[in-house]
């Protein structure tokens, strides 16, 4: 197991809950089964287990006051970032489970929050010179690119009849075309530096690839079935690029 194994869960835990609220400001979402405090709970709980996984990096209270007192730390910006976005979710999930709908206006201020930790998650890694694999650009859409792919699936799984309108479809279609050259683009960044790039040809092909066809299937059937698959399969690709993307910190 990579020494960095906690960060990966948090970036592949809290970056899925920023792809969800990030595609969810573009396409409104009802909730599973009409409950619409399902919505911000899931994104709620996916971004505090994420949170704790940053804990278990950090080992020690006084390794966690150090990293939120440095601004200039990448943790530090993440964290301050999930916390602004953990108090909009929660807002809006007292007003839903008190029987108010939250204003538009909220899930979209938590959209553009979830954009900037997304694209924050890469930047933390991008001026890390002691592991050449991480320092070229394709660092920030690895993560940002990935994080609304993953979010778009899971937006697909609360309501798979959505891939029948033009919003969740085309969103999906273009996070994964997206997604699809990013891993193609780390993946030859990782063998300039002498490292494998396989895992990334095989992320392309499961966040990319697969969901894009499951997608267009999907289009004119939307089925349970084929939601859970195009979940399934985005978050698998991302997680096998993400530990690969790790893993080059290992000398």
């Amino acid at each position: 197991m990579i020494s960095e194994f906690p960060l990966f869960l948090f970036t592949l835990l809290a970056g899925l809950s920023a792809g969800f609220c990030a595609v969810r400001a573009l396409v409104p979402v009802t909730g599973w089964q009409g409950r619409r405090w399902t919505v911000p709970a899931a994104a709620l709980a996916l971004l505090g287990l994420g949170l704790v996984c940053v804990w278990f990096h950090l080992g020690r209270m006084e390794r966690v006051l150090n990293a939120m007192a440095n601004p200039q730390a990448g943790i530090c910006q993440e964290a301050y970032c999930a916390i602004v976005l953990g108090v909009l979710l929660l807002i809006e999930l007292v007003m839903e489970v008190r029987g108010r709908k939250a204003p538009r206006g909220m899930s979209i201020a938590s959209g553009v929050v979830a954009l900037v930790l997304a694209v924050v998650m890469g930047f933390a890694y991008v001026g890390n010179y002691a592991v050449p694999a991480w320092t070229d650009w394709t660092t920030v859409p690895l993560y940002a690119v990935a994080d609304v792919a993953m979010g778009a699936a899971l937006v697909g799984l609360f309501e798979p009849a959505r891939y029948e309108k033009p919003a969740l479809l085309v969103t999906s279609v273009v996070a994964q075309a997206l997604a699809l050259l990013t891993f193609v683009l780390v993946g030859m960044h990782f063998a300039y530096v002498g490292r494998s790039a396989a895992p990334f040809a095989l992320a392309a092909v499961l966040t990319g690839a697969v969901p894009f066809a499951l997608a267009m299937v999907a289009r004119k059937k939307p089925s349970a079935g084929l939601a859970a698959a195009v979940f399934a399969c985005s978050v698998i690709g991302v997680a096998v690029a993400r530990y690969a993307f790790y893993a080059a910190s290992i000398l």
